[in-house]
C-alpha cells in the first residue's frame, strides 16, 4: 500500500525542513523488508562499531535480536 513509504518520506521531509542533513535509524537484522524500504529512501548501512554502536549494543542487551544501524543525507536524497 505504500504506508510505510509515506510516513518515512514525511518525517524525512520535517527532519530536513529545519536544516537537518542526515537522519540515522536502528532496525532488526532481520528486518528484510524494513531494509529494503530504507535502503530505496536513500538509507546506507552504517558500520556496526560505529556512533549508533552503544544503541545497538543495548538494543541487543533488551535480548532482542541484532540490530544495524542506517543513515541518509537528507538535503541529497532522492525522494
Amino acid at each position: 500500500m505504500g504506508i510505510g513509504a509515506l510516513l518515512c518520506r514525511e518525517t524525512m521531509r520535517l527532519a530536513a525542513s529545519p536544516g537537518g542533513a542526515s537522519m540515522r535509524l536502528t532496525v532488526r537484522h532481520d528486518n528484510a523488508a524494513a531494509i529494503t524500504l530504507y535502503i530505496r529512501l536513500g538509507f546506507t548501512l552504517l558500520p556496526s562499531d560505529g556512533l549508533l554502536a552503544p544503541e545497538l549494543q543495548r538494543l541487543e542487551d533488551l535480548g532482542s535480536a541484532p540490530y544495524v544501524a542506517m543513515e541518509a543525507r537528507l538535503d541529497t536524497a532522492d525522494r
